[in-house]
């Protein structure tokens, strides 16, 4: 075999003929023989590989078969590379896994790239190092279903509950990680995943997965596309098996998706059941959309805004708690502690206590009933569905809440759901300058019904004018008020026409608004404003009965200085139309110089109409004194 180190020492001796002396001669020298180990170092290592290289494929086929228990096809060429590590490359390979009780998977691959490891190739063995699974497309065939069994009860939509899913989830986790042993790291590069029947899913998967062995961490990580969101994954269980088998092993997740971002970071364990328990941070900018994103169709949910939280998380099968929670729900912050959980039907139920320092109830209820805003706004469905998918169990404090435009303190409140009945009661609360209770009931069941009531006591007449800013007829005093309600809550529309209402109220010391009972004294027509100031009262009581838009005012009496008023009359809400009729009884009159004689005075007629806040008032002729 020629030398093929002979040219580049003839150039040698070229270069250096005639100068330098002896010692550059000598470093010359030294270098070539070094080359010259080096390649006859590189030559033994490639014959010695190359004698394992014809085994490649046959490992390769055997360790992706064993992985996916089924047999697999190679319908493209073999190829192999030496440097700069030992690799085989399999073109289009088809993997076909059937395993008993199972749905059967096909995993077709453009290309699978093994690398292997050079130490055991040295020493005669074949060893993958990593295998690399380019284009990746796994797709899944559903059993043929059952026939139709005979019409009978409905069975339950919801999917098995997690806790029944566990033990079993365990056992095959388990056993494919044994079936891993051997390919120590597998790399999935543009991977997509195919559901017969359903849109959007796994795609563009970027990952890896890392196994060395039995006492070594088990590592995800990589990136993926979920139902059309980019999302970056971040798993590490420090002891995979043991965790399996239901033995504590540190573990953490990192989640980053545009919907959801997650973090836990504790120890935990499967087997029969799954045991967490550690620090969870959760955030989202719709709580709605990621429940879609994450494909929950049990679960419907009104977007409450975006959710952040941050607790020390607890699970120990269907239960999860959530301690020493931090959350911030569409912008109210609050701190406590929930429990989740799911019954035998898979059914979600939250229960605990959360306090709030400002809490916005008209965001909550808005986003149930989003107020209407054309005419077609009050045909929409009000979004109570998802009370008929979960059952919640809550105890609200506020130090200040909102509705609307009130302001409310001190609230202390219950909210309950079960079964698609849902009640809000509120034990107490500051308002207005007094004090409240109020209870809201909602049957989510078809047909949906609400009902409500509300005791004031001892509030302020002037702060309810200027918090609804509508000209009431009155202006101050201090009131108590009861209100109830009852209407269809299908959507808007029924709210506003098939509403029954009845409202009492009783005040004393204050001033109307508009009616000036001086001008009962003068007949005929005076007209009124209820941005005016009028008389001052001693007491006032009123009975209003409301169907759809209309208010009836079944008695009202008024009492002041110059006499008793008594009213009756109807309001409508939609045109601001005011009909009332009235008696005007005058204190008695002194009639001589002795205080035991009177000449009572006989009771003035009047009637209101028009359109509110200025109607026109109608006084009858004045009674002649008896």
């Amino acid at each position: 075999m020629p030398n093929p180190l002979r040219p580049v020492a003839a150039w040698a001796s070229r270069r250096f003929a005639g100068g330098g002396g002896a010692r550059p001669r000598r470093r010359m020298l030294g270098a070539l023989a070094g080359l010259a180990v080096t390649g006859a170092a590189i030559a033994l290592v490639v014959s010695q590989i190359a004698l394992a290289l014809p085994d490649a494929r046959r490992e390769v086929e055997t360790r992706l078969s064993r992985l996916l228990d089924g047999p697999v096809h190679v319908d493209g060429q073999a190829s192999f590379s030496l440097l700069p590590l030992p690799r085989a490359s399999l073109r289009d390979v088809r993997i076909l896994a059937a395993r008993p009780g199972e749905d059967p998977v096909a995993v077709d691959v453009d290309q699978v790239d093994a690398d292997f490891d050079v130490v055991a190739a040295l020493l005669g063995r074949v060893a993958i190092k990593r295998v690399t699974l380019l284009r990746p497309e796994i797709t899944t065939d559903a059993v043929a279903l059952p026939p139709e069994p005979e019409p009978g009860p409905a069975s339950p939509t919801l999917p098995i509950p997690f806790a029944a899913q566990t033990p079993e989830a365990s056992r095959r986790l388990d056993d494919l990680l044994l079936r891993f042993s051997g390919i120590n790291e597998i790399r999935v590069r543009d991977g997509l995943l195919r559901i017969p029947g359903q849109a959007g899913g796994f795609s563009n998967a970027n990952l890896v997965f890392r196994w060395p062995g039995e006492d070594e961490a088990a590592t995800l990580s990589g990136s993926y596309v979920w139902n059309g969101e980019p999302t970056q994954i971040s798993l590490v269980v420090e002891r995979p098996r043991p965790f399996l088998a239901g033995t504590a092993s540190p573990l953490s997740v990192t989640l980053n998706a545009p919907p959801l971002a997650v973090l836990f970071s504790g120890e935990g364990s499967a087997g029969d059941r799954l045991q967490l328990a550690g620090r969870l941070q959760l955030s989202t900018p719709s709580l709605s959309r990621t429940v879609r994103w994450l494909g929950e169709r049990s679960l419907t949910l009104p977007d409450f805004g975006a959710l952040a939280f941050d607790t020390q998380l607890k699970v120990f099968g269907q239960r999860a708690s959530l301690g020493a929670l931090e959350i911030n729900l569409g912008g109210n912050q609050a701190r406590g502690a929930l429990e989740a959980a799911r019954d035998d039907r898979g059914r979600p139920a939250v229960s605990g206590t959360l306090a709030f320092d400002t809490i916005d109830l008209a965001a909550f209820g808005g986003a149930m009933a989003p107020p209407p805003r054309t005419i077609i706004d009050f045909q929409r469905p009000l979004r109570t569905d998802f009370l008929r998918d979960i059952d919640i169990d809550l105890r609200l404090s506020a130090a200040r809440a909102t509705l609307d435009r009130l302001r409310l303190g001190e609230l202390a409140a219950a909210v309950k759901v079960t079964d698609g009945r849902a009640v809000f009661d509120v034990g107490d609360m500051a308002i207005l300058g007094g004090r409240g209770q109020m209870r809201l009931s909602l049957d989510a069941r078809p047909p949906s019904r609400l009902s409500g009531s509300a005791s004031l006591r001892g509030i302020d007449l002037s702060a309810l004018r200027e918090t609804t800013l509508m000209l009431l007829p009155v202006n101050s005093g201090t009131a108590n008020l009861e209100l109830e309600v009852d209407t269809p809550a299908g959507n808007w529309g029924d709210v506003a026409l098939a509403n029954r209402t009845r409202i009492e109220l009783n005040a004393r010391d204050g001033t109307l608004a508009g009616l000036d009972l001086r001008l009962l004294r003068d007949g005929g027509p005076h007209t009124l404003s209820a941005a005016e100031a009028g008389a001052g009262f001693r007491t006032l009581s009123a009975r209003l009965d409301g169907t759809g838009g209309t208010l009836r005012l079944d008695a009202a009496r008024i009492e002041t200085q110059e006499g008793a008023t008594t009213l009756s009359g109807r309001y409508d809400l939609r045109t601001a139309d005011v009909e009332a009729t009235g008696l005007f009884d005058p204190v008695q009159v002194e009639a001589s110089g002795r205080g035991d004689a009177f000449i009572p005075s006989q009771p003035i007629p009047f009637r209101i109409g028009g359109e509110w806040p200025s109607p026109e008032m109608t006084v009858g002729p004045p009674g002649r004194p008896i």
